[in-house]
């Protein structure tokens, strides 16, 4: 369970599902189904995907609300970042979009949001040099 702080303030508790998948030969993905506290049967659920680049680090490769007002502005990538990084005890960056590091690899503007927000908390740090965010732990 991870509980979020909306944009307008609001305290909401979501649970997941976590599932383990392939990525490629050398990287494995953790694949996590977000929904609304107590309501698994959700038919809509908050998409959120790392992928491990090292023994000591994920990278976020998906975070998406498919547009859903059950997650829209509630903080949910936010909190699962943290969340993440305290269970899985790795450090977690974001992707890339100049030097990636996987193939495929992008981030979308809605991603460098959360992560920029993550940095005015003073929670996450900016690489410039090759374009990605981190959580600092």
């Amino acid at each position: 369970m991870i509980t979020c702080t909306g944009k307008d303030g609001s305290i909401a508790e979501f649970d997941y599902e976590e599932i383990d998948d392939w990525f490629d030969d050398d990287h494995t993905k953790k694949h996590f189904l977000i929904y609304p506290k107590g309501q698994n049967e959700t038919l809509e659920k908050f998409d959120f995907e790392v992928v491990d680049l090292t023994d000591e680090q994920v990278m976020v490769t998906m975070m998406h609300n498919h547009g859903s007002p059950l997650y829209t502005a509630k903080g949910i990538p936010e909190a699962m970042i943290i969340h993440l990084a305290e269970k899985l005890g790795k450090n977690v960056r974001s992707s890339s979009q100049l030097h990636p590091t996987l193939d495929p690899e992008f981030r979308e503007l809605g991603a460098t949001k959360v992560w920029k927000r993550l940095v005015d908390q003073g929670l996450a740090k900016e690489n410039t040099e090759n374009d990605y965010y981190y959580l600092i732990n």
